[in-house]
C-alpha cells in the first residue's frame, strides 16, 4: 500500500512541476497583425519609401597589371622581404 502512495505522490509532484515550467515557458506564438491604412495617392512620401532601390550596376573589372603583378609566384619570391630577425628586449645577457 505505502507503495502505491509513493507513485501516486510522484505522478502529483511532476505534474505540478510539469504545469509550473510550462507556465514560465515564454509565449512562442504568432503576433495577430493589426490592419493598417494604405496612403493616399497625395501621400506620395509613404509610398516612395516602400520603393526597393535597383541594383547598382557595377563596373567590369579591368585592372589585369595588378591581378598579373598579384599572381605571379616568380615574380612575388623574387620582391619578396625576408623578416630581419630583432633581439627581444627580454632576451640577451644579463
Amino acid at each position: 500500500m505505502k507503495r502505491w502512495i509513493a507513485v501516486a505522490l510522484s505522478i502529483a509532484a511532476g505534474t505540478i512541476i510539469t504545469g509550473i515550467a510550462a507556465g514560465c515557458a515564454p509565449d512562442t506564438s504568432a503576433p495577430t497583425l493589426a490592419p493598417r491604412s494604405t496612403p493616399s495617392g497625395s501621400d506620395n512620401q509613404a509610398v516612395a519609401q516602400n520603393v526597393i532601390p535597383p541594383t547598382p550596376i557595377l563596373e567590369q573589372f579591368t585592372d589585369v597589371e595588378c591581378l598579373d603583378c598579384h599572381t605571379d609566384q616568380e615574380r612575388l619570391t623574387t620582391l619578396a622581404v625576408a623578416e630581419e630577425k630583432t633581439e627581444a628586449l627580454s632576451s640577451g645577457p644579463g
